[in-house]
Formats: C-alpha cells, structure tokens, sequence
C-alpha cells in the first residue's frame, strides 16, 4: 500500500511560523582575518536541562582544541518564539544559533540577510570533519542545500540507539483475561479490541474500557496508515516518489473499516474532539483504554505491550517510521560573526566519533558513559537513580540538538542498557523496523513555493481532516469520494504535488540520484 500519515482536521502548515526579517541573498559582513576568538552562541534551554550539556566534555574539549572560547546565551523554550523575532531583526545577534530548537527552516527562509551561507567554509581546511563526510554520505549535503543552492546550516546524523518510531501498544492482561491471541492482521486486531471494549476485562462491572484512542494521526497503524517526518501532513514516501494517501484506493478501504470499527465502539468514540489533556489523561493515567500509541517503556502501564507488525488491508506489514535519523538547521552562524571560519572549525570538532558521543550522551567518565578498554562506549544509568538512562541524558547533554555523525562503525561501539531507556526502547521496536518506509526526504522550498504551499495545504489539510473525522464516525466515504476527490482538484491539489516534486528533484540533484 502506498501509505502515510493519517490527516488530522486543521493541519499546520510547515511554513506557518515564519518570524519577522529580511529575505532574498546574504552576504557576510565578516572578515576571516579577523582575531575574534571570543563567540555567544545561542541556545534554547527546556526547564530540566542542567548546566553541565555545555560545562563539561565536549564543549570545553574541543573549544580548547580549537583555541576559541564559547559563551552560551541561554534562552528558555517557554520565551523563545516572542524573543525569536526580536533577535532575528537586528536586536543582538549572537554569532551564532544551536540546536534545531533555535531556528527552524521557515526562519532561514524569512532570515537569509542576517545568516551567512556557510558552503565556502565546508573545506579540508576549515572544516575537514564535515568536508570529509560530505563527500562519504551524499544525503548530509542533500538535506543541508537550501533550494538557494546556498548552505546556511549544519547537519546532523543521529545514532541508531536514540531513533525510534511510535508503535501500537495493547493491553496484554486484558487479551490475557479474554483468551484473545495477539492480532496480527487488521481484521483480527478490530476484532480484538471490540471484544475488549465489550467484555468488562477490568472486572468491574461497568462498560467504561475505552476503544482506540490517542493521537488520531498515528493510531491507525494496525490498518496500514503509517506517520513519516514530512512536514506536511499525509505524505509518504516509497522511496522513489511521494504519495499523498488521503487521494489512494487503500486510504478509502481503511476509513470504511475504521467506520465499521467506531460503530462497534472499538474506536473512542471522542477520538477528534479531545484535547491534549484528554489524551494524556485516556492514555497515561489511569489507563482504560484498549490500546494506542507509545513509545515503550513510558507511562502507559506494565499491562501494555507492543504489537507486531500488523498486516493492513492491503496485505502488507507495516510499522511508523517517524523519527528522523538525519536533521539539518544544528548550527547558523549571523552576520554578527567576525569570524565565521574560526567558529566552523571549532563546531566541526562534533563530528568528531568520540565528540558525537559526548554531545549525545554526554561526558565521558564516570558518570554518563564508560569508554572500554576495546574502543567501544557503554552507556551509564542516572547514578541518582532518579531518572531513566534517556531522561537523564536530556537534562545534562545535547541528544538531538548539535551537529553530530553517526556512522555504522561507530554506532556498533554504542553499548546501550537493555533494561531501560534507549536499549530497552531498540529491543521492543527491534522486530518491527524492516516494515518502515524509506525515511522521508527533508526538502527545501524557496521563498515563494512556501508562501504557496502553505495557503495550499491550509485548505487541502482542512478538507481532509474534516472528511476523515465525517467518514470514521459517520460513514459516507462511498457516496461522497469523487465528489472529495473533485474538491481536492479544485482546490489545487495538482499544484500542491508539483511543489513538493520540484523540491524532491532539487534534493535528488544535490544527492546525484537526477
């Protein structure tokens, strides 16, 4: 099946949270001559994070190699999207920004004038880490080159033990309680949770097990409905082409058993009108819900496990892949560096095996990770015993928000904790990662394809949205398709695929796939 993420009403467009500033071409107001060897990054802090991701390890290592001194400009996450479009119009700007919390793509799009296109710097000389990977792994390149032709920030590979997708979770005791076997395909899987809605596994005496529930674009997975990492909601990606799926046969054959499925109660039947709270409170607290979607281990309860890959109704296995392994916008050096080629040099240092490492995971030591006598680094649980191995990383190390390179060498050096955190979380998704989809192609769009393709998904993500929620729980798919399909059209439905593949084959260019 040609598959995707399920549209959920009113979508967000990808380019909705553009800030203020100034666009078109930049030039660097810099001088490479220069002795600034004193730079102010910008980072985006998150209330739990501690003082020692940038203290410790691999900040004052390769600062110290790289003969420069680094000061952090600490802003909170809650405060950052009012201070943003200060900054960004002149207002003190760091020399550079960190982590892909800072800017997002639609700000370097909005903001070219205050950025420096950084290609001419990915060199042997100044930057010989990320030169040397570039060359090796096309798709860094691919996925950093604005649709400018210009480079204005870094990438990012992150390792395997952190990348992990949603998965359907089931509630074990109960299909226990009902002799109901595991479900592997769809049929057996609706069958499975209207018995458990209907037949009180709970013991108490009342019908108040709960269907289905969650984020409605990812808990359709048993019916073949994948999430990916596009941006725009609904696509997917086989590889080769992009696929909008609310428009395919297989996306009408799911909405008419999922309709089946609601009307059977399997389905929360308040699954598109809740809320956050509602989810968190349905899914993680309390829990009485059948089943949903999670990241195991987490706060659904011991009764939950994952599913296997369940078979949709196209016949096939399928599993989310929605958690990416590469990222652009790490690092973005302004126009307010003096220096751009020493402050490269130092940042190019995360590249760096043994300094990816320690911006994931954190310091080497004693502490976060223990390096072997055979080269191989063994991940440490909280000391405190606190927090999990994942939880105490985020507060004390960069995870996913610096440049860093995993390659499959070092990725095999990793030991991780089986019993909990990262390797726990590898361990349940193991089985089910060969049904992904190829990870999604991140794209680049210039200024006015944006522009563009936002009003168009506006209109296209809300009929869409709208309809599915009608069909799921009404019903009507049927008599009202062409007429969908018509209104699609009219909408621009054409132009909307023309967008993303110009984008795609500027990627497939920069990658050499043309």
């Amino acid at each position: 099946m040609k598959k995707g993420k399920l549209l959920a009403a009113g979508v967000a467009a990808m380019l909705l949270t553009v800030v203020s500033g100034c666009g078109g071409s930049s030039s660097a107001k810099s001088d490479n001559d220069s002795k600034q060897k004193d730079f102010e990054v910008l980072v985006v802090r998150y209330p739990d994070q501690t003082e020692k991701y940038h203290t410790d390890g691999v900040v004052p290592d390769t600062a110290k190699a790289a003969g420069v001194n680094i000061k952090f400009r600490k802003i909170a996450a809650l405060s950052w999207s009012d201070k943003k479009s200060v900054i960004m119009a002149g207002n003190k700007l760091p020399d550079a920004f960190m982590g892909l919390s800072s800017l997002q793509d639609a700000d370097i799009t909005a903001n070219k004038a205050s950025l420096i296109p950084l290609e001419k710097y990915i060199t042997k000389k100044t930057m010989p880490n990320l030169y040397k990977l570039m060359k090796e792994d096309k798709k860094l390149r691919a996925i950093s080159t604005d649709a400018d032709g210009h480079i204005y920030s870094l990438p990012a590979k992150y390792p395997d033990a952190i990348v992990y997708s949603d998965q359907t979770v089931i509630n074990k005791a109960w299909l226990d309680k009902l002799n109901i076997k595991m479900p592997t395909t769809y049929k057996e899987y609706q069958d499975a949770i209207v018995k458990m809605v209907n037949g009180d596994p709970n013991g108490n005496g009342k019908k108040d097990e709960l269907g289905i529930s969650g984020w409605s674009n990812l808990v359709f997975l048993p019916w073949g409905l994948t999430a990916s990492t596009s941006q725009i909601g609904g696509m997917s990606y086989d590889g080769h082409k992009l696929i909008f799926d609310p428009v395919t046969k297989d996306y009408k054959k799911i909405i008419t058993q999922l309709h089946k499925t609601f009307q059977q109660g399997g389905i929360d039947q308040e699954l598109f009108t809740q809320g956050f709270t509602d989810i968190i409170n349905k899914t993680q607290k309390g829990t009485k819900v059948v089943s949903t979607v999670a990241q195991l281990p987490n706060g659904v309860g011991d009764d939950y496990v994952a599913t296997p890959a369940i078979t949709g109704v196209d016949g096939k296995k399928h599993a989310h892949n929605n958690n990416p392994s590469y990222a652009r916008n790490e690092f973005e050096v302004t126009t307010a560096c003096k220096n751009p080629a020493k402050l490269l040099n130092w940042i190019d240092r995360f590249y760096e095996p043994e300094n990816s490492v320690q911006a994931v995971f954190g310091p080497i030591g004693d502490e976060f990770v223990k390096k072997n006598a055979d080269g191989s680094y063994q991940l440490l649980p909280d000391p405190t015993h606190k927090f999990s191995q994942v939880d105490y990383e985020l507060k004390n190390a960069f995870r996913t928000y610096a440049p860093v390179y995993f390659d499959d060498a070092l990725n095999a050096k990793i030991k991780t904790i089986p019993t909990e955190g990262d390797g726990l979380k590898q361990k349940i998704q193991a089985p089910v990662v060969k049904y992904q989809d190829p990870e999604y192609p991140i794209l680049s769009y210039t200024d006015a394809e944006s522009k563009e393709l936002s009003k168009l998904n506006t209109d296209i993500s809300g009929l869409t949205g709208q309809k599915e929620a009608e069909w799921i729980t009404k019903g009507g798919v049927d008599k009202e398709w062409d007429a969908y399909i018509q209104q699609l059209n009219d909408m621009g439905l054409k132009r909307f695929m023309e967008i993303q593949n110009k984008a795609l084959k500027r990627y497939n260019k920069t990658l050499g796939n043309d």
